[in-house]
């Protein structure tokens, strides 16, 4: 015969107050075997366990939806589940000490800033030209693009060698959905990851750009960032004038973006 228990005996084998109990049955998480006649709720023996893992899964941070969902579903489906728990957590993690790591950075004396750059599908070309005259280029392809119809959302460059004539990538971010296979044959198609980047305002002349570079690489030194790809600049607006020097410090596994 099954062992079971009042509320009253559930709630001291468990650890978990009579409130949360009831709370669980309410939203259908966890509910008494059985009434009695006079209406008390009955546990068995056997959800000990299950309410044991409710609560853990509740201190890890689980959101309620997320356990209703796997209570209900075969082993297999649970693992999946537990996986993607336990990545999320980790990037948790991370971004809490991404967090204090900039806040004790002496953010008060700095430009520097964080940003969250959301995943993008850029199209790269290769170009030179000397430092600064970069905007001709930009138009040159962002007009290839217009021809073909297809919208451009940001703007960026990316150094790979030279110094007065630089041999750059420089990037179109475009909709996840546009169709580019009709493009150059020179371009490259990258689907970029979601990224926290340290980032900074460069409002000086562009044959200063160097400037700015030293100065993102220094802060990134001094206060231990470790980079999680190229520095990049990144241009906002048809004039080319509004920019900002970026420098990828974690991954933030959301690659969604669809060739």
């Amino acid at each position: 015969m099954a062992v079971t228990y009042t509320i009253q005996k559930f709630s001291e084998k468990t650890g978990i107050p009579k409130s949360t109990l009831r709370y669980y049955e309410t939203i259908d998480l966890l509910h008494p075997v059985a009434r009695k006649n006079n209406g008390y709720r009955t546990y068995s023996q056997e959800q000990i366990p299950l309410a044991k893992l409710i609560v853990s899964l509740r201190i890890a941070n689980i959101p309620i939806k997320d356990i209703q969902s796997y209570v209900k579903v075969n082993k297999n489906k649970q693992q999946k589940m537990i996986n993607s728990w336990r990545t999320q957590l980790k990037q948790n993690i991370d971004m809490l000490r991404v967090g204090l790591q900039y806040l004790e950075s002496g953010i008060e004396e700095s430009e520097v800033y964080l940003l969250e750059k959301e995943s993008e599908k850029i199209v790269w070309f290769e170009a030179e030209e000397k430092v600064g005259n970069f905007g001709k280029q930009f138009k040159k392809y962002r007009n290839i693009l217009a021809s073909k119809g297809i919208p451009v959302m940001n703007h960026y460059l990316k150094y790979i060698s030279g110094e007065n004539k630089i041999l750059a990538s420089i990037g179109f971010g475009v909709r996840k959905r546009e169709d580019v296979s009709s493009l150059l044959e020179e371009m490259r198609v990258e689907n970029m990851q979601k990224t926290l980047c340290i980032a900074m305002p460069f409002n000086r002349q562009f044959n200063k750009i160097e400037e700015g570079y030293q100065y993102l690489l220094q802060y990134a030194k001094k206060h231990e960032w470790i980079p999680a790809g190229s520095i990049f600049e990144w241009y906002r607006g048809d004039q080319y004038e509004d920019m900002d020097i970026m420098m990828p410090v974690l991954k933030l596994g959301d690659n969604n973006v669809k060739s």
